[in-house]
């Protein structure tokens, strides 16, 4: 016991005034890291940052890299980096880290959601083109199979967007019987359509 406590002096920088092998009485220091001090704090709390990460997030890969990350700050950030209570600062960034852990995972799945989301519009639409473009070659080969007046009709109407009343005057045939031939178009196309 007394061994561990004069490691913890050395790694951590604290001093211990001893009164009785019972009572240890100690005031911190900040620790600086060198390499020697960095290996010591890793090997005394890394075990623990691990089980706390892993109870949190379940996950031991994940758990692992959040440990690493942890500790890789800690040494690419040594020379600016003054740890007066390396428990705590440890224990706080573990918290951090795993909180990281949930946002990130929360808004990965997100975009995942939106990006499968999105392709399936994608492929829903390019059905859907797909589909149009059979239908659409369908209705033009029954529409050759229309009489000459009435296709005529059918195709001012359907291609070319003009009202009864323009094909009506451009062909020179009364209003109601552009509505003859567009009704009996329809009904020709509707019948073999539902085959």
């Amino acid at each position: 016991m007394l061994l561990k406590l004069i490691l913890n002096k050395y790694i951590c920088g604290y001093i211990y005034e001893l009164s009785t092998p019972d009572n240890i009485l100690f005031k911190t220091l900040p620790l600086e890291i060198d390499s020697e001090s960095f290996e010591a704090l890793y090997s005394l709390y890394s075990k623990r940052i691990y089980r706390i990460c892993l109870r949190d997030i379940g996950d031991e890969d994940e758990a692992a890299n959040i440990v690493h990350n942890i500790f890789l700050n800690i040494w690419e950030n040594r020379s600016n980096l003054t740890l007066d209570k390396p428990e705590h600062y440890l224990m706080r960034s573990a918290k951090l880290q795993v909180l990281k852990y949930f946002r990130d995972k929360k808004s990965h799945e997100g975009h995942l959601k939106n990006a499968l989301s999105d392709y399936q519009d994608a492929n829903h639409n390019t059905e859907d083109a797909i589909q149009y473009q059979e239908l659409r070659r369908e209705v033009n080969v029954l529409v050759m199979q229309l009489p000459h007046q009435c296709r005529r009709v059918y195709k001012m109407k359907d291609l070319d967007g003009k009202s009864t009343g323009q094909i009506a005057e451009e062909l020179q045939i009364s209003v109601s019987a552009v509505k003859q031939h567009i009704g009996k178009a329809v009904f020709f196309l509707r019948a073999r359509l539902q085959r």
